[in-house]
């Protein structure tokens, strides 16, 4: 793989994926921490990638078809081609620092994108703009019952869980039980190096919808459409799901809202989420955005004299979005930073990034967004993070970025 390597010193094991698995749920992963994917049905694990026996082996215990078309590209050059080979399940945007006003890369960088957990950046942008203007607190407690009446377990692939037993970890719950309490600053860490669900709904309703509104405009994001609630959401796919689909990006928010405050907490049954057919058909009308305005957005977070950004908002920002470097040391040997958010959910992948290498070249933006993906072709990027070795590769190896650019020309 060019110039890309696992970026964590262990081994972990990922959560359950939603498609395969005997009990669907809609997950948010991370590769940034995660290197090894036991094996479960309809999974295979990333050693498996480069054997297409074992692969359709895995897809049929799963129900699923494999084609020879849908074989997945399994190492940073079989993506390229890949994207290549399909460019209108892609949006892809590559700024440099050097030439912001031209991108190196561009393809369908003004369509909308489902944007899954790669949303929850402008979430953060708002509370960082709230702390920096005095609003909050970012040592303001919360108590962890109030965080859990917007979880719902079983949907986020556990990153809620890892959350609370990495605040445990860290010291930073104070007080027991119903009195067990984190810093707001904490959410926005787990929102992001965790992509806690119920954190970042939390803060979505703290800050409000129109706030992370103002945040995208201030950015001059034209395109993105509003950010609501994830509880909301997923009780649309629950109780409505052929609706759901009917109602148009104003109309989503509204309804998303509406279900997330009769919501009374995680205490209380909540409906199975739809077959994992039609979660692919949701997760595409995911609240969208343009690849331009992502990879602009990173851009200016990681310009530490960008006139475009507050310097204290982006102080907080990248304090949260620099978490691979901050948690893994070999990041800190090779990056001056290493800001990213991604997301998953059913056929859908994302990620937005600024990375910028200590050896050579300007810092980079990425804004990678892959749409209506087939199962198998979903379940292997999954499995292999590949197209997060195209972003490492992209920042620390001219030959990724220069055969990227010539498929694509």
């Amino acid at each position: 793989m060019p110039s890309s390597e696992r970026l964590s010193p262990t081994r972990q094991s990922l959560p359950k994926p939603a498609v395969g698995a005997r009990q669907p749920q809609a997950n948010e992963m991370s590769y940034w921490d995660a290197v090894h994917f036991r094996r479960r049905p309809g999974t295979w694990s990333a050693r498996w990638a480069g054997d297409p026996n074992r692969q359709a082996t895995a897809c049929s215990r799963a129900g699923l078809k494999m084609t020879g078309k849908s074989r997945s590209p399994t190492d940073v050059s079989a993506l390229i081609e890949w994207i290549a080979s399909n460019p209108m399940n892609v949006g892809l945007v590559v700024l440099s620092a050097d030439s912001p006003d031209a991108p190196l890369v561009s393809l369908n960088a003004l369509l909308a994108f489902p944007l899954a957990s790669t949303k929850k950046v402008l979430i953060l942008g708002a509370y960082a703009t709230a702390v920096a203007a005095g609003r909050l607190d970012p040592d303001r407690p919360v108590t962890l019952s109030a965080l859990e009446r917007w979880y719902w377990p079983g949907t986020d692939g556990g990153s809620h869980p890892r959350a609370v037993s990495d605040w445990a970890a860290r010291g930073r719950i104070i007080g027991r039980r119903a009195d067990r309490s984190v810093e707001l600053s904490d959410l926005a860490w787990a929102m992001v190096r965790w992509s806690d669900n119920a954190a970042a709904d939390y803060l979505l309703d703290l800050v409000g919808a129109q706030a992370v509104a103002d945040f995208a405009d201030s950015a001059d994001m034209a395109g993105q459409e509003q950010v609501y609630p994830l509880l909301g959401a997923m009780l649309a796919w629950s109780h409505q799901p052929a609706e759901w689909l009917g109602l148009d990006p104003s109309e989503r928010a509204a309804r998303a809202w509406r279900l997330a405050a009769a919501s009374t907490g995680s205490r209380v049954a909540r409906p199975a989420l739809p077959r994992p057919s039609q979660q692919f058909l949701l997760a595409d009308a995911d609240t969208a955005g343009r690849p331009m305005d992502w990879a602009r957005l990173m851009l200016r977070i990681g310009q530490a004299d960008s006139p475009a950004t507050a310097p204290a908002v982006a102080a907080i920002m990248r304090a949260n979005l620099d978490w691979p470097r901050i948690v893994f040391s070999s990041n800190q040997e090779r990056f001056s930073a290493f800001y990213t958010k991604g997301g998953s959910l059913a056929g859908v992948v994302t990620e937005a990034a600024y990375l910028r290498p200590k050896a050579e070249g300007a810092g980079l933006a990425v804004a990678i967004f892959f749409r209506s993906l087939d199962r198998v072709t979903w379940s292997s990027m999954r499995n292999t993070f590949v197209w997060q070795h195209l972003i490492v590769g992209l920042a620390t190896n001219q030959a990724v970025l220069d055969q990227l650019i010539r498929v694509l020309t």
